[in-house]
């Protein structure tokens, strides 16, 4: 299997260690834990200040978390990184971090997860991110030019548009058997919300968000609604 360049976020990784053994299913409860894990180790800085990234600013642009922390403080707008779901879904780990925290986690996936995403990948992580990751003398470069808000519906870690909530309406109307597909659930909330783009374009963007977070089917043996459940319990 082709190596993944990175970097790669939190929820990413806690997903993918949770795995069962030889098969697709996910134990969430061990997700949510693995990602309390990932959060104590920033905590107690056993990540240096630039191998954990967040996608932010106008445009979006990966920038080391503490960075955009300290400067959102100095402007005396700091932010909240809890609930967990920015954790989840939009904090990262350069591919050196991930690769660390999986050589050192003791944990059964770590080694099948090892293979698959860092087959020779390392030397082929984007410039911006390896840059930052392995040559300290330019971590900081561009660090006078201050992070700033996202703006017009973007937020922390989102990428260009925020489509959270619209990605959640999307799982409830799945767990509620209101409509039969991914397709028809992203068909029916682009119909209800605003268009960012033209309305297939929402659609196809909404699917394929939804596709990469959790599938286009539910885990053997569970339906949307059980995954709703444990992908609530673990955003909380």
């Amino acid at each position: 299997m082709p190596g993944r360049p990175g970097p790669f976020v939190c929820g990413q990784i806690a997903l993918a260690l949770a795995r069962q053994p030889g098969r697709l299913e996910i134990d969430e409860d061990e997700a949510y834990r693995i990602l309390n894990q990932i959060i104590a180790c920033w905590e107690h800085r056993e990540f240096a200040q630039d191998e954990v990234v967040v996608l932010f600013g106008e445009p979006p642009q990966l920038q080391p978390l503490d960075l955009v922390l300290e400067h959102a403080k100095q402007r005396g707008e700091p932010l909240d990184l809890w609930p967990r779901r920015e954790w989840r879904d939009g904090i990262m780990l350069t591919a050196t971090a991930a690769r660390r925290y999986l050589e050192g986690c003791g944990l059964a996936g770590a080694p099948r997860i090892l293979r698959e995403w860092f087959s020779g990948v390392l030397a082929s992580e984007p410039a911006s991110v390896r840059g930052a990751a392995h040559a300290p003398e330019n971590r900081w470069a561009g660090a006078g030019k201050q992070p700033q808000p996202a703006k017009g519906g973007r937020k922390l870690g989102s990428g260009s548009v925020d489509d959270e909530t619209a990605l959640q309406r999307m799982l409830k109307l799945l767990a509620a058997g209101k409509r039969p597909s991914v397709l028809a659930a992203a068909r029916k909330v682009a119909a209800e919300g605003k268009p960012h783009q033209s309305v297939d374009a929402d659609v196809s963007r909404l699917r394929r968000k939804f596709r990469q977070r959790w599938g286009t089917n539910p885990p053997e043996g569970k339906t949307w609604a059980d995954v709703d459940v444990n992908w609530t319990r673990i955003g909380s």
